[in-house]
């Protein structure tokens, strides 16, 4: 069951990104929204979505996600969390004119510095699993990822004449797809990512 449901997820994944791609893209190539004003609309409707998720369910934490209701409330939120960091990676990129590489840099050294502050927040207790830091922490590295990967892919696939490594698209995608299909075997094999299950009173109360 739980490789059953990995691999829905993984699927789910790929067309949620995609589905992310043809809207944000959508909006600014072939309707002209300025990147800004999709970085605005794109912003509310994450913390919407937040605000939902939070009103019906009491916790944003993605452990607790093991009830339907839930798991709809974090795909949602996924979908405009990824069109949230394209708008924003693509309103930098495009923005700045700074090459791929220290466009890069600079959403690898955000989510480094987020993690640095989890950390140092974490040891010093001021973070305990489960807080409501720690679980802000989390969705603010993660709308990072996706300008992170969307640099990192276009470092691979563009040209050397465009500062990338020429890897072209088909090898990039085939790299990012191995790496994901590795991470998801290892985390069926060994169960890093599972955590016992405790009673959930605001799950109780909401009859779920």
């Amino acid at each position: 069951m739980m490789v059953l449901m990995s691999i829905c997820g993984c699927l789910f994944l790929f067309e949620n990104v995609t589905c992310r791609t043809i809207f944000t893209d959508g909006l600014h190539d072939d309707l002209g929204l300025e990147l800004w004003i999709e970085i605005i609309v794109f912003g509310f409707l994450t913390a919407f979505s937040f605000f939902v998720w939070f009103r019906f369910e009491g916790t944003l934490d993605i452990h607790s996600i093991y009830t339907l209701r839930r798991e709809g409330f974090y795909w949602l939120t996924i979908l405009f969390t990824f069109a949230l960091g394209t708008a924003v990676g693509d309103g930098i990129s495009e923005g700045s004119g700074i090459a791929f590489g220290p466009i890069l840099g600079l959403f690898a050294g955000w989510i480094a510095l987020i993690a640095i502050v989890w950390i140092i927040l974490r040891y010093t207790g001021h973070s305990p699993k489960g807080s409501s830091v720690e679980i802000f922490l989390f969705w603010f590295a993660y709308v990072m990822t996706r300008p992170f990967g969307a640099s990192c892919g276009d470092l691979l696939s563009s040209s050397k004449a465009e500062g990338g490594v020429n890897l072209g698209t088909g090898v990039t995608s085939a790299i990012f797809s191995g790496i994901i299909v590795v991470s998801v075997i290892f985390l069926i094999v060994t169960g890093h990512d599972l955590e016992v299950l405790k009673a959930d009173p605001l799950a109780e109360t909401r009859g779920l």
